[in-house]
């Protein structure tokens, strides 16, 4: 991939953001959860496309926690990973949600391991 082409992801990128910032401050609540969803993932999606091009040209990716690590020759450059910034931020806007999925899924796997015990003491 030529630097062109990944200037003009960066340029998207940037976009998505700037969009995914407004969305939230003047979406409607119905519609914002949905709506940053959507550019979130799109953000990830260009975000990890410009890592991968990078890792094309022939620079080693070390990825750490909200970081990633362009490493040359005797030093590294570090940027933040908008993609995992992403996904920490989509589990933020739907925390109701996977906390009660999360709490479902507790209480079948509680369910099933008083099953379980239940027929071994038979």
């Amino acid at each position: 991939m030529s630097f062109n082409n990944m200037y003009l992801l960066q340029q998207i990128a940037a976009a998505l953001m700037l969009a995914a910032i407004l969305s939230y401050v003047i979406a409607g609540r119905k519609l914002k959860k949905a709506l940053l969803t959507m550019l979130l993932l799109a953000l990830m999606l260009v975000h990890y496309s410009i890592v991968f091009s990078i890792a094309l040209l022939g620079v080693k990716i070390a990825i750490y926690p909200l970081v990633y690590a362009e490493v040359f020759d005797s030093f590294r450059s570090l940027s933040l990973d908008y993609g995992q910034i992403s996904i920490m931020a989509i589990i933020a806007v739907w925390r109701k949600e996977v906390a009660q999925l999360a709490k479902r899924a507790l209480n079948s796997f509680k369910q099933v391991v008083r099953e379980r015990n239940k027929s071994r003491s038979s």
